[in-house]
């Protein structure tokens, strides 16, 4: 869904056991990636990533992304604003955008609620899940952007994904405004 041609390097924030980076380091066999989680989160082990067509083309780095993430051509956020509050997602986001150099991009993936969620409808008894483990909620695109934005980033581009299970989006950023 998304141009990484002009990319060298790979970063997935909070990538747990690598899924993602394995996934994109498929698709993209010029990429070298880094996979980067809590250490205790990368001690689980990064099995997606052990295929040997991916051997030598990736790192895990311990870290906290509320703190500090690692920098690359790209960073990609997928699957983890929603476990956190409006807060602590833009402050996760406001962590990426000072890795983040002239040229370089965030890709936020999530899945977006739509506009309307009729009562009773899964997604909101996933945003109901979402809150009471983690404080945190499904948002629609609108709101995503609105973090997005709020964390200092230039929304370049949103691309829907078609992915069974929901509606996700992919929202592409590059540094905006300067945060401290």
């Amino acid at each position: 869904a998304v141009d990484l041609s002009h990319a060298a390097t790979v970063v997935d924030v909070g990538g747990g056991n690598g899924a993602v980076l394995a996934e994109v380091l498929r698709r993209g066999p010029h990429l070298r990636g880094v996979v980067f989680d809590l250490p205790a989160v990368l001690a689980l082990g990064a099995a997606p990533l052990e295929d040997p067509m991916l051997e030598g083309r990736w790192t895990a780095v311990g870290g906290d992304f509320l703190e500090e993430v690692p920098s690359g051509d790209c960073l990609i956020v997928a699957r983890v604003l929603a476990n956190w509050p409006d807060e602590a997602a833009e402050r996760i986001l406001r962590t990426c955008r000072r890795a983040l150099g002239t040229g370089q991009r965030l890709l936020v993936i999530e899945q977006a609620l739509p506009e309307r969620v009729e009562a009773g409808d899964l997604l909101e008894l996933g945003s109901l899940d979402l809150f009471v483990n983690f404080g945190g909620r499904l948002r629609t695109e609108d709101e995503f952007r609105s973090i997005v934005v709020r964390a200092g980033l230039h929304l370049t581009g949103t691309t829907p994904l078609d992915v069974a299970g929901g509606r996700w989006a992919v929202l592409e950023a590059v540094p905006g405004e300067d945060v401290g």
